[in-house]
């Protein structure tokens, strides 16, 4: 076998690969699609599921609880600000979702040292 043989079979052995790898991610992408259109559908008919978060009118200070307010955070991170119409002030407003911190309180694990 010459070399100009031997690089001929590299580069088709490649292209199979990088194939198999192309069909690896396409399946994996259409897993999560269907993953997050079920938790979407499950969670639709909860209408709102936020644990440990709450919303806040920035003008007023009336919070409660994001579930009740028909939102849905799943493994989120940090604070969040969105215009919002208040429910004591009626009007549109900064809203800011963020961490009940009697929910981290009720749920710690072990005393800090």
């Amino acid at each position: 076998m010459n070399v100009a043989a031997t690089a001929t079979i590299w580069q088709k052995g490649l292209a199979m690969d990088w194939a198999r790898i192309g069909k690896i991610v396409l399946w994996l992408m259409a897993g999560l699609v269907c993953y997050f259109l079920l938790l979407r559908l499950v969670l639709r008919k909860v209408k709102g599921y936020a644990p440990g978060w709450r919303i806040r009118c920035l003008s007023c200070g009336k919070t409660k609880p994001a579930g009740e307010a028909g939102m849905i955070r799943v493994a989120a991170v940090g604070k969040k600000y969105t215009i919002g119409r208040c429910g004591a002030c009626g009007r549109l407003r900064w809203i800011v979702v963020e961490r009940d911190p009697s929910f981290e309180q009720g749920t710690r694990t072990h005393s800090p040292d």
